[in-house]
């Protein structure tokens, strides 16, 4: 009987860290991203398994969206702009390119479960869904917020962070109908590891702060996006999984169900 129990609560310990792990990825210091909330729909509709996702550009207001004004940060865009590049120049310009790091993030990490993905932007204007059934991507960036890279560097322990917040829907569409499976809200936001101040003497305090700086590219919203798109993926790769579809006629004739479900 107790051995029982152990193994009960064993198994138990296992499915809430494996939940835990489908609903947030990262760690304290480097920074991590997590669902917030999540509300499932489609409930008794039979879904076929997706031929692929196919993910349009979230929407974005500029109302929504920060700029690191810290002198660091300042120094930052100057330097950038004395270079040719203004990838976070203005709010626009920085949007833009959040949504292009958090579609490259996740169609890589979508192919790495083998999942096609196709950018809305890029598919046939004819059928721009696909004509196979497939996942259908839609969102939208609630917040973009640079931080404060001078907190950062120079404070640390989550002072200065940078965050990404988003709203996800994920829909099947098949036949020209589409049912919304998932609705997700989830935040990504750079780590809490110390600045130079509480770890370095006055005498290399500048020192410090100078390798920080360098080292500070996890602590950005390229890294924040790329946790995000990580976290995405994992719900599309569950969802997916759990989407086997009818059975084939073979399976039907030979009287067997498809492959997670009981025959009785």
């Amino acid at each position: 009987m107790k051995r029982k129990v152990i193994v009960t609560l064993l198994a138990t310990v296992m499915q809430i860290r494996g939940a835990h792990a489908q609903t947030s990825v990262g760690n304290f210091y480097t920074g991590s991203a997590k669902v917030e909330a999540v509300e499932h729909g489609g409930s008794g509709q039979i879904v076929p398994k997706p031929a692929g996702v196919v993910i349009h550009d979230f929407a974005v207001r500029t109302s929504d969206v920060t700029l690191d004004d810290s002198v660091a940060g300042r120094l930052r865009r100057d330097r950038l702009l004395r270079h040719g590049t203004d990838e976070d120049s203005t709010p626009e310009v920085l949007a833009r390119h959040v949504q292009t790091a958090f579609y490259k993030a996740l169609t890589e990490q979508l192919e790495k479960n083998h999942i096609v993905a196709t950018r809305a932007a890029d598919a046939d204007p004819a059928d721009p869904e696909g004509s196979a059934s497939s996942l259908v991507l839609d969102g939208e960036f609630t917040a973009i917020d640079e931080g404060s890279k001078s907190k950062r560097v120079m404070i640390g322990f989550g002072s200065g962070a940078s965050e990404l917040k988003t709203h996800v829907t994920v829909s099947s569409f098949t036949a020209g109908h589409s049912v919304v499976l998932l609705a997700l809200d989830l935040d990504s936001k750079s780590g809490k590891r110390p600045g130079a101040l509480p770890t370095m003497g006055f005498s290399s305090l500048a020192e410090g702060a100078a390798e920080k700086a360098v080292g500070d590219k996890k602590a950005t919203l390229d890294a924040d996006a790329s946790r995000m798109a990580e976290l995405v993926a994992k719900q599309i790769e569950n969802l997916v999984s759990d989407r086997k579809g009818p059975a084939s006629p073979s399976a039907e004739a030979a009287g067997t169900a498809p492959v997670g479900h009981s025959a009785g």
